[in-house]
This record gives structure tokens, sequence and C-alpha cells, in this order.
């Protein structure tokens, strides 16, 4: 098992290339899949690691999960103190080990993280978990919310009246949000373009919209 925890702490008195090699020896692990981490995150190893910034002490973490080639990874906040370069560099090592068949457990607040690395979603709140869903059922999520503006209230009025599914008006902006099922788009679109529109565009539903949704005030959601 490799595992990454969410607050490093190094032995002291350690460079960087001697933490490697006392874990080296505890794990197993070989020299070409340490070079290929090293050379991935571009870590110089022989920093003390008491003197490493928070990213170098993170790269030095995830090099030590990584490094024995094992088939569960456990990851807490794995790319926190890594710049977008190395954060980029970590979404391309985990899907390099999902195509070599590794089961991956990751902690993250960073939805970026998460759509681009994970099949399935729990959220917890309050230590336990409160819903668990496929990431793709959400990216083809066939209900879609879309957003139109009016240029005249007596065209807004009329949409307000109609049997369309309104979740949401603003009558001095003369805004509507509709929810509208993907088989129904087509009724939606013939019904919009009736009136005077200035505009017109779907409301992307997002991983963060949905962990928000389990956030909110009662009231608000």
């Amino acid at each position: 098992m490799g595992y990454l925890p969410g607050e490093i702490a190094l032995p002291e008195g350690l460079n960087g290339a001697e933490f490697i090699e006392m874990m080296k020896k505890m794990k197993h692990a070989d020299d070409e899949r340490i070079n290929y981490l090293l050379e991935m995150f571009e870590l110089d190893p022989k920093q003390n690691t008491k003197k490493m910034s928070i990213g170098d002490k993170r790269k030095l973490a995830i090099i030590s999960a990584f490094m024995s080639d094992s088939k569960i990874l456990i990851l807490d906040e794995p790319t926190s103190g890594l710049d977008p370069i190395m954060q980029n560099k970590f979404i391309e090592l985990i899907k390099e080990e999902k195509k070599r068949g590794k089961t991956i457990f990751l902690s993250t607040h960073i939805f970026g993280e998460v759509d681009a690395t994970c099949d399935r979603l729990s959220i917890i709140k309050e230590g336990k978990i409160v819903t668990t869903i496929e990431t793709d059922t959400l990216k083809n999520n066939e209900n879609k919310i879309f957003k139109v503006e009016f240029l005249n209230d007596q065209d807004f009025n009329e949409v307000i009246e109609s049997k369309m599914n309104i979740v949401y008006s603003d009558k001095i902006k003369r805004k509507i949000r509709i929810a509208v099922n993907d088989k129904d788009i087509n009724s939606l679109i013939n019904l919009i373009s009736k009136y005077e529109i200035k505009y017109f565009s779907e409301s992307k539903f997002t991983l963060e919209d949905y962990f928000l949704s389990y956030y909110r005030p009662r009231e608000e959601a």
C-alpha cells in the first residue's frame, strides 16, 4: 500500500536522498521507478529535509508513496503546496496509475482534481458519507438548467405563465432559469424562439455545485 498523509512530517538529520534510500529499503522499491518519479517532479534529493520548501516536502512524500508500485494508494490532499505545473504532473501520474489497474483513494477539496481523475465521488459531512455517485453520472446528467434574459416585460410574463419548469425568476431583471430534460430541449427552443431574447445559455452543473448542495443551509438549497 502507498500512503500520502495530509500533514508531512519528515525525520530530521536526513537529506532527501537519504530519506528515499531509507524508504526504498522498507518498501523494496527499485531505482528505475524512483528515478522516474524524481525526474517527473523535478526534485533535487540532495536538500536537507528540514530546509525543504513545503512544495519539495510534498514531492518527496509523493515519491515515497508511489515508489513501491503499490496496488492500493491512499492520498490525503496530495497536491497541497504544489504549484500548478506540478499539480498537473500529479494528475498525469494518477491517470497513468489508473491505466495500470491501481485502486486509488483520494481525499481533496480541489474539484479540478476530482473531475480529472476520479471515477466515483463520495461527499463526507460531519464525519459521515452523505452521498456516493459515479462522476460520469454527473457529467452526463440528462437534466439541464438554462438561463434566459428577456428584452421586454410582456415576453417575460408569458413564459412565467407557461408550463415550463421555472426554478428561478427575477422580474426586475427579466431573468429566469428553466429546468428541462434532454428530451424536451427542442420544446424549450421552440418556445423561447417566439420571444425577444437578450441572453440564452445553459447553466453548467458542476462538481462544485453538487458538493455545495450538501453544505448550503436547507432553506437556501
